[in-house]
């Protein structure tokens, strides 16, 4: 299994984060686990194996739900609250587009609150059955380009971002161990109510649980970089007021304790590449014939 992150067009750099592809190959059972973190950042996604979902169950929470049936070959998923995997079977082949927080609000419109822990598929926006062309499509680099030139198209029709909200993520990625909710309301100078409500229909969820999720994958970043000696280093340094704080988040978004998560993080940095991987909003594991288990 190969997992690349690729380089994000110019012209798309103010909604995408970045894209990412897996290709199966040879070397070793082609099931994948991924495991996903807690993120506020929209994914467009398209995954498939020989033309048909290469999803087969969802594990949240420790329950198992079969779903390659039904499963969309694309679509859009909205943030995510709860931590979860995703199984699958065959030789899966995908493509996925992170957004940036505020982008699916900007770029189709929506209230994506209403899209939080869930998905849309992608033709509810695409008039020319986008799926059916990405299924037909030569190899992934044309994939590629049919999503990026959907969201060209998307991004060209933007009227305006919501400002009050681009600048309360501008503040908060630049003060990310340091800032709370009150302090954006104060320079922001705009009301308690009045910012919630376009906060969450612009990123899905309310700010303090974007600070919240800002602050845990800062923790991830820190994890990987390994300039710590304690974990409660990085606790501190990200301002969380106790380490039972900086434990209950970190369960919370991962379903893992920050000890698990590091050995994890760790482990991942001296293995075969793409045999496991950990980013900040994902866990890959090619499977090796056993079931998956909710933690890392």
């Amino acid at each position: 299994m190969k997992y690349t992150v690729r380089r994000t067009p110019e012209r798309l750099r103010d909604y995408v984060d970045h894209l990412w592809t897996i290709e199966a190959s040879g070397d070793g059972p082609p099931d994948l686990t991924l495991k996903f973190f807690a993120t506020c950042a929209p994914c467009i996604v398209f995954q498939h194996h020989d033309g048909r979902s290469a999803i087969t169950h969802r594990i949240t929470s420790g329950v198992r739900e079969a779903c390659n049936k039904s499963h969309p070959t694309s679509f859009i998923r909205g943030p995510i609250t709860r931590p979860f995997h995703c199984i699958t079977e065959g030789a899966p082949t995908a493509i996925g587009i992170e957004l940036k927080p505020q982008a699916l609000n900007t770029l189709v419109g929506i209230d994506v609150a209403e899209l939080s822990d869930g998905l849309v598929e992608l033709n509810a926006f695409s008039p020319s059955n986008l799926n059916e062309q990405l299924l037909n499509a030569k190899n992934q680099h044309d994939q590629i380009a049919m999503l990026t030139g959907f969201l060209t198209a998307r991004a060209r029709a933007v009227r305006g971002k919501d400002r009050v909200v681009t600048q309360s993520l501008r503040l908060i990625d630049e003060n990310v161990g340091s800032m709370h909710v009150r302090n954006l309301l104060k320079c922001l100078n705009v009301s308690e109510r009045q910012f919630e409500r376009r906060f969450a229909r612009a990123v899905g969820v309310p700010a303090s649980y974007y600070l919240r999720v800002m602050r845990f994958q800062e923790t991830i970043r820190r994890m990987q970089a390994g300039r710590f000696e304690r974990l409660t280093d990085i606790a501190f340094d990200l301002g969380y007021t106790d380490q039972s704080h900086f434990i209950k988040d970190i369960k919370e978004f991962t379903g893992s304790t920050p000890k698990d998560l590091s050995y994890a993080v760790e482990e991942c940095g001296v293995m075969t590449p793409y045999r496991r991987l950990v980013r900040q909003r994902i866990l890959i594991r090619q499977n090796s014939g056993s079931d998956p288990t909710p933690g890392v």
